[in-house]
């Protein structure tokens, strides 16, 4: 029995020491980092009273002198279908909302950009050719370690609500 004790007790030490490529030991234990993932993005939700008209629909993003934009038409395409709206830059998203529900109630949820920092933000949305909103934005992006400090990754987000008519 004493045996068996004694070479549990020596074997503890290596068991509890930090594994290859781990972080350094922190003065009060070991530190683990686990493995949660984040982008980065400026992302902007969409708030409206209202529901969205059909017909086609252009948003246009500026962020800080490039432009880009999506296009499309609601109602939306059956679920099944894909996204009715196209975006000409693979870093912006348009969200739509609503394909399973009566036509009436699709619209468009906001839209997400990955950058990490932007300082002249600017949104236009034109319904049928004619414009139906404008802003001008200036996000605060924050810094955030989903896997705690000292642990990758290291993402910069901002969000915003915008209150469309």
């Amino acid at each position: 029995m004493t045996r068996f004790t004694s070479s549990l007790l020596l074997s503890l030490p290596l068991a509890c020491a930090a594994a290859p490529g781990a972080p350094p030991a922190e003065p009060d234990g070991p530190r683990a980092c686990t493995e949660i993932g984040c982008n980065d993005g400026l992302e902007l939700e969409f708030a409206r009273q209202t529901p969205w008209p059909a017909g086609s629909y252009r948003v246009t993003l500026r962020v800080d002198g490039k432009s880009m934009a999506c296009q499309g038409e609601l109602p939306l395409r059956a679920c099944d279908a894909g996204p009715s709206f196209q975006c000409d830059d693979p870093s912006l998203t348009l969200g739509e909302s609503g394909c399973a529900l009566p036509a009436e109630q699709h619209g468009l949820s906001g839209l997400h950009i990955a950058v990490s920092a932007a300082t002249d933000v600017s949104l236009v949305i034109e319904h049928q050719g004619a414009l139906q909103a404008t802003a001008k934005l200036s996000p605060t992006f924050q810094t955030s370690q989903p896997n705690g400090p000292g642990c990758e990754p290291v993402c910069r987000n901002a969000a915003m609500r915008l209150n469309l008519r």
